[in-house]
């Protein structure tokens, strides 16, 4: 009964792809511009610094990612380092 035991695979979890990581990281980030409320602080310049004004925050109409934007902002993304290498 032993031998029978030790010929059987175990189930392993294996390291997905490293583009299924990145598409799985980025479709998270694409719900949550659904999920996380969209706003801003006023900001004012001093010694050459761009600073946040506390207290100052205040909610601003949300725009989800689209889908063909969820689709090619990968493209976009290495176009910029191609550009910016070359």
């Amino acid at each position: 009964m032993k031998a029978a035991t030790k010929n059987k695979k175990r189930f392993s979890l294996k390291m997905p792809d490293t583009y299924v990581l990145l598409f799985g990281i980025l479709l998270i980030a694409a719900i949550a511009t659904y999920l996380v409320p969209a706003g801003q602080f006023e900001r004012v310049e001093k010694d050459g610094l761009t600073m946040v004004v506390p207290g100052t925050y205040q909610s601003v109409e949300s725009s989800g990612v689209g889908v063909m934007d969820i689709l090619l902002s990968m493209q976009k993304v290495w176009w910029n380092l191609v550009v910016l290498y070359s």
